[in-house]
């Protein structure tokens, strides 16, 4: 039996996974904006950044007013674009990262430890950070013909980078642990600072499945699966090539045990050099390889909590004895496994969360299925490592 639902059913289908009404058209519309004003300067040479102000009437997500007729959520009319160039001895031109910020209030009181503070947002920032070789002049044509060609990933990232924003504007109150938590994985997260691939790779993971990340998932698929014109016939076909899904997965199956060994038996050289870039005085040859590792871990599992402890006092100042008394549960909390005899604990923690974080999310893309075209696919054949509960005669994903 064709069922079929109407355009509330759908918008409220779609906001209910997680997916804001009309982000991937305002990804789209300001993408298209980004496109005119870059072509429109074809001519001119960057030396390192600039940026540029769209305006337009911008809105994500939709709610009911007082009479019971549908409007815009989140309404912002300018959009400002920062475009940064870092040269170096790289390749052709390529988008390194994409980030984005809004301005908001500063901090009045200690309540800030619970959460933050209720915000307006006066302005919406996206930075789109570009990497080129020192040999070759960029022009803003250059850029604009790089984001035509590759289109896709750009409104992909620009759906992300809208759904962080939105994130904040819905629900502002979220506690500053979890920022702090997210912000310390997130600086964590460079490769260059450990140059041990195994453990960088664990410590991004961290920052992939945490709380601000896992938010925008949906709309990020969403906006590949609108854009690639999937439908229920071909998304099996596409969710088992897709970079998210493959990279949840290996989330979801992912070893702290196997991590080590993986360091153990490749990456003692590295391993080495790191550990006598922080004690130049000790003797590596004569520690044997578990301790190297543990102190290897003891290290980052400090340095992580130490970030976290700067970001905290960055918002509320000093976390004096008062304060501490006032929010004694909630701080101890934050910075239990910051100690030497619990290094271990916090990196087998964070590998059980980002066990179940990755699966339970993998669960809610597979149901994206919902959104799409018909077809007469049984969702139990295409995904039988999947949770399943049948409603209406028909399965459905948990």
């Amino acid at each position: 039996m064709r069922i079929i639902i109407t355009e509330e059913q759908l918008r409220i289908l779609t906001e209910t996974l997680g997916v804001p009404n009309n982000i991937t058209e305002t990804a789209q519309e300001i993408y298209n904006g980004m496109y005119k004003y870059l072509i429109g300067n074809k001519t001119e040479y960057i030396d390192s950044n600039f940026n540029f102000t769209l305006s337009g009437d911008f809105n994500i997500g939709s709610k009911k007013d007082d009479n019971g007729n549908l409007t815009p959520d989140f309404i912002f009319i300018d959009v400002m674009i920062f475009v940064n160039l870092e040269k170096g001895y790289y390749g052709s031109l390529a988008l390194n990262n994409v980030s984005q910020n809004a301005k908001q209030g500063d901090p009045e009181d200690e309540t800030l430890i619970m959460k933050e503070m209720d915000y307006s947002i006066e302005y919406n920032a996206i930075h789109f950070n570009f990497k080129s070789n020192y040999y070759c002049g960029t022009t803003y044509g250059s850029i604009a013909n790089y984001i035509k060609k590759n289109w896709k990933i750009v409104n992909t990232k620009l759906s992300h980078e809208l759904k962080h924003q939105y994130d904040r504007y819905k629900n502002p109150n979220i506690r500053i642990g979890k920022r702090a938590d997210y912000f310390s994985k997130s600086d964590y997260s460079n490769p260059k600072l450990l140059s041990i691939p195994p453990m960088n790779e664990f410590i991004f993971f961290m920052y992939y499945t945490s709380y601000f990340e896992n938010l925008v998932r949906n709309s990020e698929l969403y906006t590949e699966l609108k854009q690639n014109k999937i439908t229920k016939n071909n998304f099996k076909e596409f969710m088992s090539t897709n970079g998210t899904i493959k990279q949840l997965i290996k989330i979801r199956d992912l070893s702290l045990d196997k991590i080590i060994m993986d360091i153990k038996t490749n990456y003692l050289k590295e391993l080495d050099k790191f550990l006598n870039y922080v004690y130049p005085l000790w003797d590596l040859n004569t520690v044997q390889i578990d301790n190297k590792i543990n102190e290897f871990l003891k290290l980052i599992n400090i340095d992580i909590h130490n970030l976290k402890r700067e970001y905290i006092t960055n918002y509320i100042g000093e976390i004096t004895a008062e304060l501490m008394a006032n929010h004694k549960k909630y701080l101890n909390k934050q910075f239990k496994f910051n100690n030497n005899e619990r290094y271990l604990e916090f990196f087998y923690n964070e590998q059980k969360q980002m066990n179940k974080k990755a699966g339970d999310m993998l669960n809610k893309l597979y149901k994206m299925y919902d959104l799409l075209g018909e077809s007469k696919i049984n969702l139990l054949k295409m995904f039988p490592m999947s949770k399943f509960n049948i409603i209406g005669g028909r399965e459905e994903l948990l």
